[in-house]
């Protein structure tokens, strides 16, 4: 479960990371760095955890909690129910559809690409934009890819 250093600071929490020599790999196998471990604490359906989280400053948003939370506060993912089951026997819903998307664009991409919903990935392509302004972002094998600025 990875934080970024954006949230840290925002909560006041630089002063707490902790070094740690954990090597990350993003999904593409890129190296993410790691800025330390952060012990934090989550509320979940009124239930509180605390897990120690690995703070980056390459997260596009907030935090992510992966399998390491899950496993460890005993809470899986009923996908076909859209629900967490928390390790009390206790049910709780969660979106199956994203309420936070700005904008939406098409990618022409030479593979078919397939991206699960309420999920973020990579895509290479390339955009027709009539109008907007675009930033390159660098990628893999000197592609960049291009984001809307908002």
């Amino acid at each position: 479960s990875i934080v970024s250093t954006g949230l840290v600071k925002k909560l006041g929490f630089e002063k707490d990371v902790k070094p740690c020599n954990l090597s990350l790999r993003s999904f593409t196998q890129d190296p993410v760095p790691v800025k330390g471990r952060l012990q934090m604490s989550v509320v979940i359906a009124g239930c509180e955890f605390s897990h120690a989280f690995i703070v980056t400053d390459l997260l596009d948003t907030d935090f992510l909690i992966g399998d390491d939370f899950l496993r460890v506060n005993r809470i899986s993912l009923d996908y076909n129910k859209c629900r967490l089951v928390l390790a009390d026997g206790r049910r709780v819903n969660f979106t199956d559809k994203p309420n936070n998307i700005v904008n939406r664009i098409k990618v022409r991409c030479n593979k078919v690409t397939t991206i699960p919903p309420n999920t973020a990935q990579f895509v290479g392509g390339k955009i027709q934009a009539k109008s907007g302004k675009y930033q390159g972002i660098p990628g893999r094998n000197g592609h960049s890819a291009l984001i809307p600025l908002l």
